[in-house]
C-alpha cells in the first residue's frame, strides 16, 4: 500500500478543474503538509491519515463559515450543439423496460441468503444471478408491510397435482433459454399484436404448463411481468375453452406420453388463431409425423438453436437421488425453440428481425435441412 504523503503529494499535482478553485488550497496544504512531513520526521501513515483528516475538518469549516451555511452554486454545463444532439438520438425504439441502471437496491439477509430489495418498485432481486444483459433476475415481491415474499418454488415432490404427472417431466427452464427469446417477444409486442402497440411489461403471456411457478419470476426479471402459469389441468380448460386472455403462447411442454402432440394440436387448431407461439421442445419432434400433419407443408416455422445445451433442473425435492447425473440434471437430448408468428408473413418478419438483433448465442433455421445443416456445423467444430 502506497504511503498516503505520497498518494495526496501526486493528486496535489495534477491541476484544478474549472469551478474547483476553491478546493484547491485544501488539496495543496494537505499534499505539501503531509509530504514534507513524512519526508522530515518519518511519520506513519496513521499520522498522516489523522492530519489529511484535520485538513479536511478545518476546510469544510472555514468553507461554510465563508458561504454563510448556502450550499455551493450548482456549476453550469455548456448546452450542446444541434449536432451532439442528434448523435445522441437513437433510431431503434426497442422497449428497455428491463434496463436496471437506475435502480437502487439494498442487500438484507432472508432465510440465511442475501436478496436485493427495490423498495421503489417492491421487487425482490437476486444477489448472485443476472440476465444476459446484466439486469437482476427478480425472485419475490415486497408485500404492503416491506415483508419478502418469494416466488412459489414448489416445496417438494409430495405436492399434489390436479392431473397425471411424472417425476422426469419435472424440470425447470433456465433462465438463459428465455433470454434467448427476449428479442423475438419484444418484436411481438411492438409489432404484432392485433391491438394497440404493446410494451414488454403489458405483453399476455400464457404457459399451459406448470412445474413449480419459477418461469413466472424469469419471466418478470426480463421485463415480462404480465405472465399467466398455474397448477391447473390445461386440457380441460382448453375443452371448455375457459384459457384467460393472453397475446402469446410460451412453454416448454412435459416431454413424456403425448403431451407434445396434444400441445401440437392445440396451438395449430381454430382457438389459438393467428396468435404466436413459442415452444421448447427436443430436437426430434419436428420429424414426427403429427408434428408435420400439425404445420403443413407450407408452413416454415422458425427455429432458435442455442450453441451451448440448455440444462433442466428439477425443483428441489421434486426426483428422487440417482446415480446419472445427466438424469438428475438435464434431458439426453438437445432441445430448442420452435416458433411460429401467427402467419406466415408474421414468421418471415420474425426470423429477419432475429437474425439482424441476434446477440449470437442461439442459430436459427427455417426448415428440416437447415437443422440438418446446424447440426453438421456442430459436428465439424
Amino acid at each position: 500500500m502506497n504511503g498516503w504523503a505520497a498518494t495526496f503529494a501526486e493528486a496535489a499535482a495534477v491541476g484544478v478543474a474549472e469551478g474547483c478553485e476553491a478546493d484547491n488550497e485544501f488539496f495543496l496544504r494537505s499534499g505539501r503538509n503531509n509530504s514534507s512531513q513524512s519526508q522530515e520526521t518519518g511519520t506513519t501513515d496513521d499520522n498522516n491519515v489523522n492530519r489529511v483528516s484535520e485538513l479536511a475538518r478545518s476546510y469544510l469549516l472555514a468553507s461554510r463559515s465563508s458561504n454563510n451555511g448556502k450550499k455551493r452554486p450548482r456549476r453550469e454545463c455548456s448546452p450542446m450543439n444541434d449536432d451532439e444532439v442528434s448523435s445522441m438520438k437513437k433510431q431503434d425504439t426497442c422497449d428497455h423496460s428491463n434496463d436496471d441502471d437506475d435502480v437502487s437496491v439494498e442487500g438484507v439477509l432472508h432465510e440465511n441468503e442475501i436478496v436485493l430489495l427495490d423498495r421503489k418498485n417492491r421487487r425482490v432481486l437476486s444477489s448472485s444471478e443476472r440476465t444476459n444483459d446484466g439486469g437482476y433476475v427478480e425472485i419475490g415481491k415486497l408485500d404492503e408491510d416491506g415483508g419478502v415474499k418469494l416466488f412459489d418454488q414448489g416445496a417438494n415432490k409430495d405436492v399434489e397435482f390436479p392431473y397425471p404427472t411424472s417425476s422426469d417431466d419435472h424440470c425447470e427452464t433456465p433462465l438463459e433459454a428465455y433470454s434467448d427469446i427476449k428479442v423475438i417477444l419484444k418484436k411481438i409486442a411492438k409489432k404484432l399484436c392485433t391491438e394497440n402497440k404493446k410494451k414488454s411489461k403489458h405483453l399476455a403471456i400464457y404457459d399451459p404448463y406448470f412445474c413449480n411457478g419459477s418461469m413466472v419470476g424469469k419471466l418478470n426479471s426480463l421485463g415480462f411481468r404480465n405472465v399467466y402459469n398455474k397448477m391447473e389441468d390445461c386440457y380441460a380448460i382448453w375443452e371448455k375453452n375457459t384459457t384467460p386472455e393472453f397475446d402469446v403462447l410460451v412453454t416448454n411442454p412435459p416431454y413424456s406420453g403425448d403431451h407434445i402432440e396434444k400441445l401440437m394440436r392445440y396451438v395449430t387448431g381454430d382457438a389459438l388463431g393467428e396468435r404466436p407461439w413459442l415452444l421448447l421442445m427436443p430436437e426430434w419432434v419436428h420429424k414426427k409425423d403429427y408434428f408435420l400433419q400439425c404445420i403443413g407443408k407450407k408452413c416454415r416455422p422458425l427455429y432458435l438453436v442455442p450453441k451451448k445445451r440448455y440444462v433442466y433442473l428439477p425443483p428441489p425435492g421434486f426426483r428422487e437421488k440417482t446415480s446419472s447425473d445427466t438424469h438428475k440434471k438435464s434431458s439426453p437430448f438437445t432441445s430448442y425453440w420452435y416458433i411460429w408468428g401467427g402467419s406466415q408473413d408474421r414468421t418471415d418478419l420474425l426470423a429477419e428481425y432475429f437474425s439482424e438483433k441476434s446477440d449470437g448465442k442461439c442459430m436459427s433455421a427455417r426448415s428440416k435441412n437447415g437443422l440438418r445443416d446446424l447440426r453438421r456445423m456442430n459436428k465439424n467444430n
